[in-house]
């Protein structure tokens, strides 16, 4: 009776053998790239939007620390923020910050009340994405977020 013996050291894997795993790295790799680049975009727009979260509560603190019972036009403040770029360091909103910005970063629209120190409405665009925020007594606060496409 023949005994059928083990490969020995040196012999390589067989052209089928290596076939199969390659079809199977290339399966699985096609389920995963596009549920993983799903979770990338939701990612992207999360930090969006926290980003977005974090001027609005930068602009309150500027605010309630600058102009708390003051009688200011808010245009006036509106502009002073807007004249640099968000993430410049001549901002006067840089000593305010919670969050970083992202290169590109604005401030696109800013609606304040200066009397209470509250941002009623802003705009805020940053990495494909343009975040709004509406603050009103019907609906209460709420948020939007919408993806830029290229023009």
């Amino acid at each position: 009776m023949k005994k059928m013996r083990w490969k020995e050291a040196g012999d390589g894997f067989t052209l089928v053998e290596l076939l199969c795993t390659m079809m199977i790295i290339a399966l699985l790799a096609a389920f995963m790239v596009p549920s993983l680049l799903g979770f990338i975009e939701k990612s992207r727009k999360k930090a969006a939007l926290v980003e977005a979260q974090g001027v609005k509560r930068s602009v309150e603190l500027y605010l309630l620390d600058n102009y708390a019972g003051q009688q200011v036009d808010a245009m006036l403040i509106v502009d002073r923020l807007s004249r640099y770029g968000i993430s410049s360091r001549r901002n006067p909103l840089q000593g305010y910050m919670v969050v970083n910005c992202s290169r590109g970063a604005s401030l696109d629209r800013l609606t304040l009340d200066v009397s209470s120190g509250k941002v009623l409405e802003m705009t805020y665009s940053v990495n494909d994405f343009r975040i709004g925020f509406e603050e009103d007594s019907e609906n209460g606060i709420t948020w939007t977020i919408e993806k830029i496409e290229d023009a």
